[in-house]
């Protein structure tokens, strides 16, 4: 009886201290030229070159959820899942890199570059992350993304984020 008691205890601890990010929100879509790009270099994936007329888009959001302490002490991988919203289940996934903070892509397990920049546990942490959006200026529709990830045991969903069809299309006529 009291081992159960701690052990829901502990459960009742990781869920205040690492809460499952349910507050994602945009902050801004930018068209990024791969060509020449520091901001690219190593964030591109095979076929999405610095070479190619595609036009990789840099996603900023936002969440008070520090991600790295996150899903270290969930044991949990880190993922991006970004389709076309009206797009049928299993379409391809739009995400072309990693999560990114301030330059630094960040793994599970790995340091957590947030923890010593954040002055509050309440202040809202930036990342980014690049979609493949295509040759076209029009892409085919709003782009939804959540952040999403898990281990064997289970798996974790943030809450869908919208980016609007207008904002694609004003971010790469620029």
């Amino acid at each position: 009886m009291r081992g159960g008691l701690i052990a829901g205890a502990v459960l009742l601890l990781a869920a205040c201290t690492a809460p499952i990010p349910a507050d994602v929100e945009l902050v801004s879509v930018e068209a990024v030229a791969p060509k020449g790009s520091k901001l690219l270099a190593g964030m591109l994936p095979a076929g999405l070159t610095a070479d190619t007329e595609r036009r990789p888009l840099r996603v900023a959001f936002a969440s008070r959820v520090n991600l790295v302490r996150f899903v270290t002490f969930h044991n949990y991988s880190l993922n991006v899942d970004a389709r076309f919203c009206d797009a049928a289940a299993g379409a391809q996934n739009l995400a072309v890199s990693a999560i990114y903070w301030q330059g630094v892509p960040l793994a599970p397990g790995g340091p957590d570059p947030i923890e010593a920049q954040k002055e509050s546990r309440d202040d809202l942490v930036s990342y980014s992350f690049l979609v493949d959006a295509g040759k076209d200026a029009s892409p085919a529709g709003d782009i939804c993304f959540n952040v999403t990830g898990g281990n064997a045991e289970r798996g974790y969903r943030s809450n869908t984020v919208v980016i609007p069809q207008i904002e694609i299309e004003m971010a790469l006529r620029q």
